[in-house]
């Protein structure tokens, strides 16, 4: 089995950051919070998470437009539902004790590419950066139908997450390496036929 090295920096969580004032004080105008990512550029380095409680669409609009990031999970609520707002609120207004059949009854419903399509162009539509998360178990199937979409880029999400996706299910397997390299090239091509157009 090949090894996979790759150094990864730390992240924190909001429980691990503490703001603590110094003896000097810097101008916001001589501070620079931009950050790159892929092709985007972000002004601030926020990236909402790809939860169906964090990120719908007018999130996602709405985080791009300040200069920030929301991931869209296109295996939530989003691209099950006509209308998710319902769901969410049904989520949310839930008893503790029926929690688990509710959410495991929601979640039966299929995703559905035309609601994947609508979702990623009604973001896309406002000019917001465009990310969106996919399971390693549909990570084929549905970043087709993102690429299609014009997202601008996929993240790849679960609870652990290597570089092979091992699974006794064959059809299923992910090999993330080559995912990332099929993704790439089919993107290029679909972009050079616009890029010549320039």
């Amino acid at each position: 089995m090949e090894k996979f090295e790759k150094k990864f920096d730390k992240a924190y969580g909001l429980d691990e950051i503490a703001l603590v004032p110094t003896k000097v004080t810097v101008d916001p105008k001589l501070v620079d919070l931009s950050t790159k990512l892929g092709n985007m550029n972000l002004k601030v380095p926020i990236i909402a998470s790809a939860m169906d409680s964090v990120v719908d669409v007018d999130t996602a609009i709405s985080l791009s437009e300040h200069g920030a990031l929301g991931i869209l999970n296109l295996e939530g609520v989003q691209t099950r539902y006509e209308n998710p707002k319902e769901i969410l609120k049904k989520i949310a207004s839930v008893e503790k004790d029926q929690y688990v059949s509710v959410m495991q009854d929601i979640y039966k419903e299929e995703v559905k590419d035309e609601l994947i399509i609508k979702r990623i162009k009604a973001i896309k539509s406002k000019n917001a950066n465009t990310v969106v998360s996919v399971t390693p178990q549909n990570a084929e199937r549905i970043a087709e139908i993102a690429q299609e979409a014009c997202a601008d880029a996929i993240l790849v999400q679960a609870t652990v997450v290597g570089a092979n996706f091992e699974t006794t299910d064959q059809k299923s397997k992910l090999d993330l390496s080559a995912f990332c390299k099929k993704a790439k090239y089919q993107y290029s091509l679909e972009m050079q036929p616009h890029m010549k157009s320039h």
